[in-house]
């Protein structure tokens, strides 16, 4: 469960360096659903 954490860790690291960009690029469904919404 360790490793599992430590990706958690690590992505939400990146994800916040990169200011979520990541995530619109890979899931653009998230953040057209929370703008929309």
């Amino acid at each position: 469960m360790r490793i599992v954490v430590t990706m958690l860790v690590c992505v939400v690291l990146v994800l916040t360096l990169t200011g979520c960009d990541v995530i619109c690029d890979v899931f653009p469904e998230l953040c057209y659903s929370s703008s929309s919404s």
